[in-house]
């Protein structure tokens, strides 16, 4: 049974027109897109500028070695100098040219690409769409000295690659090949040459902040966070607002509160859907919101309405600013600066910084140094008259206790013999008078006499009672209180001997902390020049080296190898995409007188004729022998070919010779024949 069963299909129904001319995006085929997912990932940066540097981190390590017994008033400062030739070193080789960077930000849908796309004249290369598109920050470096336009990624790694314009179409939120390059990308930088108005200006094309507070699975970070990032970078925010929503809304004005203390410019985008008087009336209502809401000081450098329409930029501005006195202004406000005087002046600020603080510690130890030195004084005159007064308090109370003592002590003992003696003399006498009395009888009355002499009596041991009763102190204890006293005011003098050698050791101590300053403040003086002449030719070789860079990079030509037969007869599909990547004219016929349809059906590659079939080519297009890719694939024979093409198209069979005779057509069996 032949091919008549299959019913023709009437041509008067018509099909979809196709196209003779097909560009695809390599990387819309998911294993393209893993093969650059695996480029960007193990790719090492083929610019290495690290030799540029050596000397630079070198001086700084040197400085580091000799600060690392002073303590600085910044502990990180060895660490921030470092940082600062790591920084410049990034900058010169992210942004060769960059003295001023922009962020382009807004809601999703604001017209941020497009406004990007139009100002510096790359076409359509940035993706646009009214749903949430960037989810990397791309970095859009102008300059006129460039000829073409270089794509470079920043992988995980920081190491830059070298990619081509496909990619930016790979970093949407909506990839058709659903394989996420953002995954793997920090960031996106493109080289494009521009007109002089915007030399040394990066413009940072930025995600949407109100898509969602949720992070993207493509790279776990939330399109906010990634705008804010872009923010912090940036010199100037370029705000864009789509003119549909007729107003600055709270959101906008939230986000522009983060970065108040940068420049500001409001852009109401697409403009040309309203008309000029309804566009003067938003940019005079947004002007009086934003004096609401941060008074003059805190204005926008302008308030300005912008289209773009088919690459044409138009403006119409409250400040009555044109496009180029914009850019102007905004570089004056912003004071740009050269890579390199920008990290010379953070530099030279962090040196003068150290040692002013190192000068002011300095003055501060030697207030305390001239305080110390009265104090020390004072305490020597005070050790001195306590010495002294001591000296004469000791003597004084040795006299008290032990001499004077000693003497009263005699006197006492004296003063009690004499009277043991007087009475002793007068008992005598008495008895003697007793005596004679009772031989003499002079005396009538001796009671009397008896009376006295026990009166007397009495009085004398009352007499000696007394003196029995005088509490004095033997020698040993009064010399063992003495000595008491004696310790007791050595000690005082001790305390006040090492009060007056501590106020000496702190006195070395500041004349020390003094010489530390001063040798602080020599290294700092040393380095300074050094460290900075370091970071001067560190830029001029690194700028030397980024340039060459950058011209061999323009030498570049695209892709070589993009013939669409050999890539077929090669079977080679990365090769044949990448042809698409750049265009085919599928009308385009090779010597033996196939289009690309028609050889990739004789190939029998299902693949890359499904790849046709995809993309709407033109199924019933004939090439120069007559026949069109069903007819090929039924002369060669290939029932799967045959069956996908009619699938996708059962009017080929209307538009194409009888199949079942085709097929007879394979000379193949005469062919073999002949052996």
């Amino acid at each position: 049974m032949g091919l008549d069963f299959i019913k023709k299909k009437s041509e008067s129904l018509g099909k979809k027109s196709a196209s003779s001319f097909l560009k695809v995006n390599k990387y819309e085929n998911a294993q393209m897109a893993l093969d650059l997912i695996a480029h960007i990932c193990t790719a090492s940066e083929d610019l290495d500028v690290s030799p540029c540097f050596e000397e630079y981190f070198k001086t700084v390590d040197e400085m580091g070695e000799r600060l690392k017994e002073f303590t600085l008033s910044d502990e990180e400062f060895v660490e921030r100098c470092r940082k600062i030739g790591e920084w410049m070193r990034s900058m010169l080789v992210n942004n060769a040219s960059s003295t001023l960077k922009i962020a382009v930000a807004g809601g999703y849908s604001a017209g941020k690409s497009s406004l990007l796309n139009a100002l510096t004249n790359i076409g359509n290369l940035l993706p646009t769409g009214i749903e949430p598109v960037s989810i990397v920050n791309t970095y859009l470096n102008c300059s006129p000295d460039k000829s073409k336009l270089i794509v470079r990624g920043e992988n995980l790694k920081k190491d830059l690659v070298l990619l081509n314009e496909e990619v930016l179409a790979c970093i949407q939120h909506a990839s058709k090949s659903k394989v996420y390059i953002a995954t793997v990308l920090e960031k996106l930088i493109l080289d494009i040459p521009s007109r002089e108005l915007f030399r040394g200006v990066t413009f940072v094309d930025t995600p949407g902040y109100n898509n969602s507070g949720n992070v993207n699975k493509e790279n776990q970070r939330s399109d906010k966070d990634t705008a804010m990032g872009a923010f912090s970078d940036a010199d100037v925010v370029f705000w864009c607002i789509d003119i549909d929503v007729g107003a600055i809304t709270k959101n906008d004005f939230e986000m522009l509160e983060q970065v108040k203390d940068k420049p500001r410019v409001i852009f109401f985008t697409k403009m040309d859907k309203k008309p000029e008087d309804e566009i003067h009336k938003i940019l005079e209502r947004a002007a009086q919101d934003c004096l609401k809401q941060w008074d003059m000081k805190g204005m926008p450098v302008d308030i300005m309405g912008i289209s773009c329409v088919g690459g044409e930029v138009k403006t119409c501005s409250y400040g009555n600013y044109s496009l180029d006195q914009l850019i102007t202004t905004v570089r004056e406000e912003c004071g740009e600066q050269e890579p390199l005087a920008m990290c010379s002046y953070l530099l030279d600020g962090m040196f003068e910084e150290e040692k002013e603080a190192s000068q002011n510690t300095r003055a501060k130890l030697e207030e305390d140094r001239q305080k110390n030195i009265k104090d020390k004084d004072e305490w020597h005159k005070l050790y001195l008259d306590i010495k002294e007064t001591n000296k004469q308090v000791n003597n004084l109370v040795k006299d008290i206790i032990l001499t004077n003592y000693d003497e009263l002590m005699d006197i006492a003992d004296k003063r009690m013999e004499a009277l043991a003696q007087a009475l002793d003399g007068w008992s005598d006498s008495l008895d003697r008078e007793t005596a004679w009395s009772q031989k003499s009888g002079w005396f009538s009355d001796t009671s009397s006499l008896a009376s006295a002499y026990q009166r007397d009596i009495n009085k004398y041991n009352k007499l000696v009672q007394k003196n029995l009763d005088y509490n004095y102190y033997k020698r040993e204890a009064r010399e063992d209180t003495y000595k008491q006293f004696e310790e007791q005011n050595i000690r005082f003098e001790e305390d006040l001997k090492g009060q007056i050698d501590s106020s000496e050791n702190e006195y070395q101590g500041l004349l020390e902390s003094i010489k530390q300053e001063e040798d602080c403040q020599k290294i700092l003086s040393e380095y300074h020049p050094i460290l900075r002449r370091a970071l001067e030719e560190a830029c001029h070789a690194c700028e030397k080296m980024v340039n060459e860079h950058q011209e061999r990079l323009q030498q570049l030509d695209r892709e070589e190898n993009n013939d669409i037969f050999s890539a077929i007869s090669g079977d080679n599909y990365a090769r044949f995409l990448s042809c698409f990547s750049q265009g085919v004219d599928l009308s385009l016929c090779n010597p033996e007188g196939y289009t690309p349809l028609t050889w990739a059906a004789k190939s029998g590659n299902n693949e890359m004729v499904k790849f046709f079939i995809q993309h709407e080519a033109d199924l019933s297009q004939k090439d120069q022998r007559g026949y069109n890719a069903l007819e090929t694939a039924a002369i060669c024979h290939y029932q799967d070919i045959c069956e996908l093409l009619i699938e996708a198209d059962r009017s080929l069979i209307a538009a194409s010779q009888p199949l079942e005779e085709l097929a007879k057509k394979n000379t193949f069996t005469q062919w073999i024949a002949q052996y």
